[in-house]
């Protein structure tokens, strides 16, 4: 989940907006796939599984 900083959680699933991750999947739909290489030359993927646009509390 893609939140505030202040709410970011690694353990909890919940990704800063602001962190290069967040920002990268920022605009992306459900369905659609992101490709990186990672800090260590490994290719790494992941898939949007849904996109809800309403705050949590």
């Amino acid at each position: 989940m893609l939140v505030y900083p202040e709410d970011a959680d690694i353990i909890r699933d919940r990704l800063s907006i602001l962190s290069p991750m967040g920002t990268a999947l920022i605009g992306l739909s459900e369905g659609q796939v992101m490709h990186w290489t990672d800090r260590n030359s490994q290719s790494r993927w992941l898939k949007v599984i849904e996109v809800d646009n309403q705050p949590r509390d």
